[in-house]
């Protein structure tokens, strides 16, 4: 977390990340994947923000070149009221590789019949539709009468072929009455790996609700990987 004291501060900043040599970062709607030279997902950045002491959005940017990620700040604004700082949030990241199926199957799979793979309560039969209210459900066990609100709406999502590699990739926004609190995001990437006839799948969530459920953040998470892992699995058949 970076603070800006007053207007003679720098209006960029940067991280070294200790990644190889040919790492590249691949934005996805919510943020940018961490990409090795391998293929596989590292990790995730989430969209560059901050804001002022008034809550007010500042306009701010990363670029990324030989392992540096630069923020860049647009202070200029007479009205920005400092210092400028980040909002408190967590986050988690899970992959798992679906070995027998490629992104472009695995879009044509989801395609065909959303529910039929993700592993969701409430999850639709058809593909949704850009802004489409997803009124999603998890309970604690099958057929408890006990559940709770993952409800969100679906986001763009995007499939782009670059030589041989097929990259494809989606995500949702909370409702209101997500737990996980309104302005999380959840997003879903389908990596090509072992020459793209394989496929990794990268989970990376942003949640704004300290404690979703009141289990913890470490039993939300194992709960989440669970599920993730299962949606893999599914499409692995």
């Amino acid at each position: 977390m970076t603070a800006i004291r007053d207007r003679t501060a720098p209006d960029s900043y940067e991280y070294v990340l200790d990644t190889p040599a040919g790492t590249t970062l691949r934005e996805n709607g919510i943020g940018y994947q961490i990409i090795g030279p391998d293929g596989h997902s590292l990790g995730f950045i989430h969209e560059a923000w901050a804001t002022d002491s008034n809550g007010k959005a500042v306009p701010t940017e990363y670029t990324f070149s030989n392992n540096v990620l630069t923020q860049h700040i647009d202070l200029s604004n007479k009205d920005i009221a400092f210092p400028v700082l980040a909002d408190p949030a967590w986050s988690y990241s899970f992959t798992k590789p679906v070995v027998k199926r490629s992104p472009a199957q695995i879009y044509n799979l989801l395609h065909d019949c959303f529910n039929c793979f993700f592993p969701v309560e409430g999850a639709p039969a058809a593909w949704p539709s850009f802004k489409q209210y997803l009124p999603l459900k998890v309970r604690p066990f099958f057929g408890s009468p006990i559940w709770w609100d993952f409800s969100c709406y679906f986001q763009t999502y995007y499939f782009e072929t670059l030589g041989s590699m097929s990259y494809f990739g989606y995500y949702f926004l909370a409702s209101s009455t997500h737990v996980d609190g309104e302005g999380s995001s959840i997003s879903f990437d389908f990596n090509p790996i072992n020459g793209g006839s394989s496929t990794e799948l990268a989970v990376n969530a942003y949640i704004i609700n300290d404690d979703p459920v009141g289990v913890g953040q470490p039993a939300y998470t194992i709960a989440a990987k669970v599920t993730w892992s299962q949606f893999a699995d599914n499409l692995d058949f």
